[in-house]
């Protein structure tokens, strides 16, 4: 074993999905079914499937059924690099929490972003991004009530989102 050698300044935030702020949570469960299981990673937004009771997808263009969140719920699937490798990717059927009210979640953002801002998501592939216009951009959808709270990013990075009600 070696001898450590780096000691961290500042102690991780959480991992994404996690709740990370104290204050009231409310989440649903679904059954997690995409067209591309690849895109069924932790963090990214959910809708309801039309038509179909308990079923989500990772992004759409359905009602907003929350962020894929807490990770370390869901069973180690490993990747085609071994059975115990980590992953946050999910696959298909799988009974997800999605979060639709807290005071801070961790999330993943593909651009710059600013406390304040707004957020939305791909209707394509359920990825999340800043939004200071309050008009969502082509492809996306606003999650309603939601805005940055914590970390200012200059381009793609972690932020903490606060959603309401």
């Amino acid at each position: 074993m070696a001898v450590q050698k780096t000691i961290r300044q500042f102690q991780t935030t959480g991992i994404v999905g996690d709740i990370v702020l104290s204050g009231p949570v409310r989440a649903q469960a679904g059954m997690l079914n995409t067209t591309n299981a690849a895109l069924n990673v932790v963090g990214s937004a959910m809708t309801h499937v039309a038509g179909e009771n308990g079923k989500f997808t990772i992004g759409g263009t359905g009602a907003f059924a929350g962020i894929l969140s807490n990770s370390k719920l869901y069973a180690l699937n490993g990747t085609t690099a071994g059975t115990l490798e980590p992953t946050m990717a999910l696959p298909n059927n799988t009974v997800v929490q999605g979060v639709t009210l807290t005071s801070g979640i961790l999330v993943n953002l593909k651009g710059a972003a600013a406390i304040g801002n707004k957020i939305e998501f791909s209707q394509t592939d359920g990825t999340l991004q800043a939004n200071s216009t309050g008009t969502a951009s082509e492809g996306y959808t606003l999650i309603p009530n939601s805005k940055i709270v914590r970390f200012n990013t200059s381009g793609a990075g972690e932020a903490i989102v606060e959603l309401t009600e």
